[in-house]
């Protein structure tokens, strides 16, 4: 299952009030921003489902076709009844912690160039390989078809892996 589609096509369903749902792309910035003023866009506005516990219930509307778990995994390590049996003290429950959202130090860009009927795309991700599967499936061409280079900057963090971003300039090409 694809947790965050890269562009949102015309008649899919968003899921998150970040999704992209239209590029705009001009030679100047004042072009740019009375372009985005002129987009239209047409809504089927459904409650939102924003209780992890109450999105598993058999009930919950779907978010994604096959269900609204994105995955499971289970971790098993060590000698854990061992463990349990010598223990002075067990604690076991549902431990919930702060939601923490943190910011980039830098502007989140790419360049792509055109290139030997290819492209090459200049990127601060995470995950050049999966940048270049991702970018492929957008442009419908063959990952052989695409170099990604990545520069350092300052930071890196989890959103990073996420090239939809890196995506954007792609479609200038196309």
């Amino acid at each position: 299952m694809n947790d965050w589609p890269m562009l949102i096509g015309v008649g899919e369903t968003t899921r998150y009030v970040g999704d992209a749902i239209a590029i705009v792309i001009a030679e100047t910035q004042d072009i740019a921003r009375n372009a985005a003023k002129l987009i239209e866009i047409e809504y089927d506005v459904h409650e939102p489902l924003t209780d992890m516990e109450k999105a598993l219930e058999n009930t919950a509307p779907l978010i994604h076709e096959k269900g609204n778990l994105l995955s499971e995994t289970i971790i098993d390590r060590g000698e854990l009844q061992l463990a349990k049996n010598n223990s002075d003290y067990i604690s076991s429950g549902v431990y919930y912690t702060q939601m923490i959202e943190h910011a980039f130090m830098e502007p989140e860009s790419a360049i792509a160039l055109p290139q030997d009927g290819g492209i090459t795309i200049y990127s601060q991700g995470q995950g050049i390989y999966e940048d270049r599967k991702q970018i492929a499936k957008v442009l419908n061409l063959t990952e052989d078809k695409i170099r990604v280079i990545l520069f350092l900057m300052a930071e890196v963090l989890a959103e990073k892996r996420i090239c939809l971003f890196s995506i954007m300039p792609h479609f200038v090409l196309s």
